[in-house]
């Protein structure tokens, strides 16, 4: 809804019982009922722990594969989706090599099996790669980021999208605005 959040990863890690950092699937039925905190309020520890008691301000409206025929769209169906909805959630093979990616496009061409889900934030065409956010925090890859080579490691698998119900205006309360 063109408003950047903070959500807590944690929050859904500990409550959604969609997984672990075993592995799992995507949580958003559990962000549409009960929605998610903010991550200043249940940071992320790397660690399943238990479920607190917060408030879960960010909830989401709806969600859909981006092509629900095939395992990994293609480049056109995933720029398509990242442009009507924004970022995509996708899963992708993580090597060591993944884990051990410090800058540049990766291209590794691994044929594992998919075991991790990033953010999907964008793409470069002189570079031939996605631009994916990880979770694991500005010290991997670049402040977070990596560049990966279109159709490498499964990048795109269950690509998925999600809408979020429209944020209140002021958090904090109502407030009033006058007329400029």
């Amino acid at each position: 809804n063109k408003a950047m959040i903070n959500s807590s990863e944690q929050d859904t890690l500990d409550c959604s019982g969609a997984g672990s950092c075993s592995g799992g699937w995507w949580a958003y039925d559990y962000l549409i009922k009960t929605g998610s905190a903010k991550e200043a309020d249940y940071p992320y520890l790397a660690a399943k722990g238990t479920c607190k008691a917060v408030q879960r301000p960010y909830k989401a409206e709806v969600w859909g594969y981006v092509d629900a025929n095939v395992e990994i769209p293609s480049v056109a169906a995933l720029k398509k989706a990242l442009c009507d909805y924004g970022p995509l959630a996708v899963a992708v093979a993580v090597t060591s090599a993944f884990q051990a990616y410090k800058s540049g496009v990766f291209n590794e061409g691994s044929n594992a099996q998919i075991n991790h889900g990033v953010t999907l934030v964008g793409w470069d065409d002189s570079k031939q790669a996605w631009r994916i956010k990880n979770s694991w925090g500005q010290g991997w890859g670049e402040s977070g980021y990596m560049w990966i080579a279109y159709n490498t490691n499964k990048i795109g698998y269950a690509a998925s999208w999600v809408k979020a119900n429209l944020a209140p205006v002021c958090e904090d309360g109502p407030s009033l605005i006058a007329n400029a």
